[in-house]
């Protein structure tokens, strides 16, 4: 499929297609710049999870689409056992999910011909691109748009909105939604001590899963992810800051773009909302960076 994205005939060709094990297919789209404009760096699209990945998903495309327009390879994946990849929910870990960003990596390297490439995170895809990154030497920076830095404060975030949207959809109301299964701090049970799977906004919590996520701290990283980096907040969090502070410290070089906006993520997917202050200053940090 070919895009015209200009009224200049810049021609971007998507790709959709599936690659990885074949136990373990992950879909995704690549995104080849117009002929003759190719640059030597791709940037791979780190997804955030569940009804947050749901509601991002447009912002994501557009992000990738305008990036290719600049010359930059771009590929955007589903982890395993999420969107259109292979896999059951129970399947789905963090574990899992840096393999997929492991093996992403390797294919959008030999689709762009590239040897460094560039990783956006969005919310926990942030999180994933930053683990998998820490050490590597092909990739050249990260953008980090909201990063989840702590899982329990994550988790604690989702239960709060899955238990807002509780009681504004049940006919129960408020009391329904105080009934429902929370989280609790024991990996792998609810409030009631009762075993996962459960449900938040609509996507399943497993134990292994709540267990990886309870132990997820960014803090306690090693090695830097990448020399360069930009993280982008819509309102400063002090996790972020601490994060920025510990890479700084491990020899990244890190810019910070504080940029008011709507949390898209959050917002009702019909609307299909893109922050475009936001999205026009990652592809420029990209462009800027890959020239």
């Amino acid at each position: 499929m070919e895009v015209n994205p200009s009224d200049r005939g810049e021609l971007v060709r998507l790709t959709p297609f599936y690659f990885g094990p074949a136990e373990k297919q992950l879909f995704g789209v690549y995104y080849a710049p117009p002929p003759g404009q190719e640059s030597e760096f791709g940037v791979l699209l780190c997804n955030p999870w569940g009804q947050e990945y749901v509601r991002a998903h447009r912002a994501q495309a557009q992000l990738a689409l305008r990036l290719a327009r600049q010359g930059l390879p771009v590929l955007r994946f589903d982890y395993f056992a999420c969107g259109d990849s292979l896999g059951a929910d129970e399947e789905g870990t963090l574990a899992q999910w840096q393999a997929d960003v492991r093996a992403a990596l390797q294919e959008l390297k030999r689709r762009g011909r590239v040897e460094e490439v560039f990783v956006v995170g969005l919310r926990l895809g942030a999180s994933l691109g930053t683990l998998v990154a820490s050490g590597r030497e092909d990739v050249a920076g990260l953008v980090l748009w909201e990063p989840v830095v702590n899982g329990p404060a994550y988790l604690a975030e989702l239960r709060a909105w899955h238990e807002e949207k509780q009681f504004y959809f049940l006919s129960e109301g408020r009391e329904e939604a105080a009934q429902a299964p929370g989280l609790s701090a024991a990996p792998g049970e609810n409030v009631r001590g009762e075993q996962f799977p459960t449900e938040l906004l609509g996507f399943k919590l497993h134990a292994n899963l709540c267990a990886e996520l309870q132990t997820l701290d960014l803090l306690n990283l090693k090695r830097k992810p990448a020399r360069r980096m930009l993280v982008i907040e819509s309102q400063a969090q002090p996790a972020v800051e601490q994060f920025r502070q510990q890479v700084e410290r491990l020899g990244a070089q890190v810019d910070y773009a504080l940029i008011e906006s709507f949390k898209m993520w959050t917002e009702d997917p019909d609307k299909g909302l893109v922050p475009q202050p936001i999205l026009q200053a990652a592809i420029h940090w990209l462009t800027q960076e890959a020239g």
